[in-house]
């Protein structure tokens, strides 16, 4: 059991951590494959936490690949994961889908390089100052002018800056979602925010996606014997299809 001892930071989520620990124990072969893991009260009883966080990080892994479940023997470390990231990680012409990142070529690098410099001449050493949690105030009140032109009127207080979609996807759901919510979500979906939803103890129900957006027929079929707390979609560019709904689709969403 010693090895799964862990010093738990109090400013980062629990079970995340002991998921990363497990998880690199895996990978460097310090959990072997097959390798049972210690019972759920067991190790949160060792760790000193509850059974809860325990239960989120195994569930984390196994979604994962790196461990799988036995009914009535337990959870067990699996190769499947290390062997996909060995096989295919660094060969050529392979098209990753897991991580929903843009190629590197479409980055704008030169624009980007004269932003920083005009920033630099115009802020200074300012910039690289801690900034209140809701964002840098000028943006937001640029957001609220760019708003109210069309008709949106707003203020800066409701306005937060993120660093990206997966931020944003967490605060949502720390506000909004308890525990047995229903969530529905296209079918295929962006993983990260299934991941979030999981986190949450969300119950997610997935809706077909056509060629031209999610399935407004099964999505009237699914609302008349459900409400769901929210629903997850993306219109424009969906992850990961790539499809944008016609105007007509997002009407009737």
């Amino acid at each position: 059991m010693e090895k799964y001892n862990i010093e738990l930071n109090k400013n980062t989520i629990k079970y995340l951590q002991i998921y990363n620990h497990i998880k690199q124990m895996i990978l460097t072969k310090e959990i072997n494959e097959h390798e049972k893991l210690p019972p759920i009260r067991k190790l949160a009883k060792y760790i000193g936490v509850n059974n809860t966080t325990i239960v989120k990080a195994y569930e984390l892994l196994e979604n994962e690949g790196y461990v799988y479940k036995s009914i009535g023997s337990g959870t067990f470390a699996s190769v499947l994961k290390v062997e996909k990231e060995e096989d295919y990680k660094n060969k050529d012409g392979v098209i990753h889908f897991d991580s929903g990142n843009p190629s590197t070529e479409m980055f704008p690098i030169e624009d980007f390089k004269s932003a920083i410099n005009m920033a630099l001449a115009k802020e200074g050493s300012s910039i690289f100052e801690y900034d209140e949690g809701l964002g840098y105030d000028n943006l937001r009140k640029k957001i609220v002018d760019y708003l109210k032109k069309r008709s949106i009127e707003t203020s800066k207080e409701n306005i937060q800056i993120i660093s990206g979609a997966q931020q944003g996807i967490d605060i949502i759901c720390k506000g909004l979602i308890n525990y047995s919510d229903v969530v529905f979500v296209e079918e295929p979906t962006y993983n990260g925010a299934i991941q979030v939803f999981k986190s949450r103890g969300a119950k997610i129900i997935s809706i077909p996606m056509l060629d031209d957006g999610i399935d407004i027929g099964i999505l009237k079929l699914k609302l008349e014997k459900i409400k769901p707390k929210l629903i997850y979609t993306m219109p424009n560019f969906q992850n990961p299809t790539g499809i944008s709904y016609t105007t007509y689709k997002k009407k009737n969403l």
